[in-house]
């Protein structure tokens, strides 16, 4: 029988413990943030002005982790690159699915709550499901 429809067991499972072993794939995902913070350190030039802006829709914002235009992310990008036929686009935010899958507050619910539950952190961000759901 197939399940992939319906609701899924453990979802909510409790939050683990400090040091408790995570099986691999589990726990909150760093990424590269390392990479993340000598990147900044390195671009504070960009703080405060749009001169790095190769799509022409950015302001100049407050940090230098915020100052990177949608064109020098690759994935966010390649969906631009990947549309066919490709329309004029020259920024991501003019991509033909930016409204649905990123300014409808119900998707983005829906994925926020997928990512608290997939990090393992679903108890700890109760107070911001709840506001956030106020939202919408």
């Amino acid at each position: 029988m197939d399940n992939s429809f319906g609701p899924l067991p453990y979802n909510f499972e409790p939050a683990s413990r400090e040091g408790e072993q995570q099986p691999p794939n589990r726990g909150r995902h760093h990424g590269n943030r390392r990479e993340i913070e000598l990147w900044c350190q390195e671009n504070q030039w960009r703080i405060g002005q749009v001169s790095w802006c190769l799509c022409g829709k950015c302001q100049a914002m407050s940090s230098a982790e915020e100052s990177m235009c949608c064109r020098e992310v690759d994935p966010f990008w390649a969906l631009v690159e990947t549309l066919n036929p490709r329309p004029d686009v020259t920024c991501l935010t003019l991509h033909p699915g930016f409204e649905g899958c990123c300014l409808n507050p119900f998707v983005l619910q829906a994925v926020s709550l997928h990512r608290i539950q997939a990090d393992g952190s679903f108890q700890r961000n109760m107070g911001f499901i709840k506001v956030f759901s106020g939202l919408i």
